[in-house]
């Protein structure tokens, strides 16, 4: 009997630090921190907080999974019945700390940051965000956006890493940042485009002065428990140009052979993900012009290392072009061997209205 009791003993202990290890890495009971091998998004996390991931809003059917404090390309769930489709997405996150507090009313649960995601089911490279260290404070940045754009807000350049996004229509986003500090921001449009079938990103730009043609900037001084606030109203206001920072290539490839585009021996990935242009189909790439050295897009650029990679090895160079930012051009491909290059501006390229 004692050696019955002993045995149970030895296995008790067994499973008890068996399960201290975690093994489903699991925060909540109904919440994975699983980093996801076949992810439906992928999230570096700078900041020092667990965050929960869901999609569009915060509720648990839209609950998608954990990401650790301070983790390099960690996968989120890939659930198919919310990721079975090409559409765009706001990925919303939370703290953990405010999921449990707020389990039973996920609507009071305050948001950490959102993020725009064009998802595009098998193609993880499109699905790529990063959140930012300077998230987490005690500072609050409000933004209103009264526009029918998503609006990212930048750090230090149009390209440069995002805080969040504001989603079309809304008022009173909260972004904590960390205090105090000078943030140099600048907000990014983006928006779904059924005509490109494609997500346009545009940015406001000044057109008058001697910053004329560089992008727009504000600047936020947060301090501990004070709110910056920022309307985008202003834009629509003052600032009535708007570009995109390149231009648009559809390629039709009336040939019997599959195509790639490239920029020197750089293959380019179409809006949609692919890297083929198959026969009797086309592809439309969106190429981005060179950044000036004072941050400003130019109007146009003349690009001479574009060539066309046949599947069988088959190589064509296409002649030096002057390509107009904010343009759609054609690109015709007749046949196996030769290049008829016509362009056209497509009407309604980008639509800037409010």
């Amino acid at each position: 009997m004692k050696k019955e009791f002993y045995l149970l003993l030895v296995f008790s202990l067994f499973f008890s630090l068996n399960s201290c290890n975690d093994p489903d890495n699991k925060g909540n009971d109904d919440v994975s921190f699983n980093n996801f091998s076949s992810p439906s998004v992928i999230v570096t996390n700078n900041s020092d907080k667990k965050l929960i991931a869901f999609k569009n809003s915060v509720t648990q059917d839209n609950l998608i999974s954990g990401v650790p404090a301070n983790s390099l390309l960690h996968g989120l769930k890939k659930d198919l019945e919310l990721f079975n489709k090409v559409e765009v997405i706001v990925l919303v996150f939370i703290t953990e700390d405010e999921y449990k507090k707020n389990k039973s009313d996920l609507a009071l649960a305050d948001i950490f940051t959102k993020y725009f995601v064009y998802y595009i089911p098998d193609n993880i490279d499109f699905s790529q965000i990063t959140v930012s260290d300077k998230l987490g404070g005690d500072g609050i940045l409000k933004i209103n956006n009264p526009t029918q754009w998503y609006i990212e807000i930048r750090m230090n350049g149009y390209s440069g890493e995002a805080l969040g996004c504001v989603s079309p229509g809304e008022t009173g986003m909260e972004l904590h940042l960390k205090a105090p500090g000078i943030y140099t921001l600048y907000p990014v449009f983006k928006r779904y485009n059924s005509f490109l079938e494609a997500v346009v990103t545009v940015y406001p730009r000044y057109n008058t002065g001697n910053l004329m043609g560089t992008p727009y900037l504000f600047i936020a001084e947060i301090f501990s428990g004070k709110t910056f606030i920022f309307d985008m109203s202003l834009i629509a206001a003052n600032l009535p140009s708007f570009s995109s920072g390149g231009f648009y290539l559809n390629v039709v490839n009336n040939s019997s052979t599959a195509v790639l585009l490239r920029r020197g021996n750089n293959v380019l990935s179409a809006s949609g993900g692919s890297i083929y242009i198959n026969p009797s189909s086309s592809n439309r790439f969106f190429i981005n012009l060179t950044e000036l050295p004072d941050g400003a897009s130019p109007l146009e650029e003349t690009i001479s290392d574009f060539n066309l990679l046949f599947i069988h090895g088959f190589n064509i160079a296409i002649n030096p072009y002057t390509f107009q930012s904010d343009f759609s051009y054609t690109l015709q491909i007749n046949g196996n061997n030769t290049l008829d290059f016509n362009y056209k501006i497509d009407s309604g390229l980008i639509d800037n209205s409010f």
